[in-house]
């Protein structure tokens, strides 16, 4: 500095004049890791009790029927895409290849779906308000 100080400015402080050395210093403002813990398992019930971390058996929980044939949707698809690879990497120029039987295509067993595209949010009075 030149000998004139502005307003806002901050004045440089030497090391030996904050009185702790510069290693110190490094050890001082250096960020710790941290011991964290992971979420605790959350099993939601129908039980009114407080939420506790004891593992419940499955006949508690039903799984949802839609989500058991997406899953079975996506497992008939890896089977097709292998089927798919392993013919394509079977060809022969004679025109025989044997074909993989991959099976139908896993079909929904839950309760209807409703269609939404023709659900109705607003009564048409209730938009007229």
């Amino acid at each position: 500095m030149t000998g004139t100080s502005y307003w806002g400015e901050i004045p440089q402080v030497a090391d030996t004049d904050s009185g702790i050395a510069a290693l110190e210093r490094e050890q001082i403002t250096k960020p710790r890791a941290m011991d964290i813990e992971g979420p605790l398992l959350h099993q939601p019930s129908s039980r009114h009790h407080p939420p506790t971390n004891e593992v419940l058996p499955s006949e508690h929980f039903q799984m949802d029927p839609l989500v058991i044939h997406t899953i079975r949707l996506i497992q008939h698809i890896k089977k097709v895409r292998s089927a798919i690879t392993t013919f394509q990497q079977d060809v022969k120029p004679d025109g025989e290849s044997v074909t993989a039987a991959v099976g139908p295509a896993p079909e929904y067993e839950g309760p209807a779906i409703k269609d939404r595209s023709q659900q109705k949010y607003f009564s048409e009075e209730e938009y007229q308000r």
